[in-house]
């Protein structure tokens, strides 16, 4: 089943978030400014009465676009211009528990933004965390015709030191990861 989150789903989201991205890269607060927000959407999946996936994403708009991309040259935010795309979404985080990974739920989860905004032309951005041992989700945007438009070093180098967090690929504050920027056009 998928639903929107709840109040109660907030620690399995922290501690999925800890597993998958490292510890307080996503906190109690920032899923409760998801709750307070007009742009942020948070999916679960639950299975077998278990939280064990989620989704947030967040509708661009012209007052958004600047603070989401840490792009000092502004070739992401320029590229996402130059789209003129009516509506945009940023898939900001797909994490899966490590013991349900590989199943699908990833694919469902992003297939479900897919399939509410079907009648829609809707640009989809997603920022792929490139990591050295696992990288499903590169596969899933691959296959879901997404597209690389853009490589980043040190992408969350700047958001690492801002808010403390320590990384689960690289383990250092700050984080020295790079990223890959996709980007997939639904045309109705």
């Amino acid at each position: 089943m998928l639903r929107e989150f709840i109040e109660n789903d907030i620690p399995f989201l922290v501690e999925i978030s800890n597993q998958c991205f490292g510890k307080d890269y996503l906190t109690s607060n920032y899923f409760r400014l998801i709750q307070a927000s007009t742009t942020l959407n948070c999916w679960v999946k639950i299975s077998a009465n278990y939280l064990v996936g989620f989704i947030v994403i967040e509708r661009i708009t012209d007052q958004n676009l600047n603070t989401n991309f840490h792009d000092e040259n502004g070739g992401i935010n320029e590229f996402l211009v130059t789209q003129n795309s009516k509506k945009t979404i940023l898939i900001k985080q797909v994490a899966v528990h490590p013991n349900m990974q590989n199943k699908g739920i990833a694919t469902e989860l992003i297939q479900a933004f897919f399939d509410t905004n079907k009648y829609e032309s809707v640009s989809y951005i997603s920022i792929l965390w490139n990591r050295k041992q696992h990288n499903g989700l590169k596969n899933i945007l691959s296959k879901m015709n997404f597209t690389c438009i853009k490589q980043v070093e040190n992408f969350w180098q700047k958001d690492s030191l801002e808010k403390k967090y320590l990384c689960a690929e690289c383990k250092s504050i700050p984080c020295v990861c790079s990223a890959s920027i996709y980007y997939y056009t639904q045309i109705t």
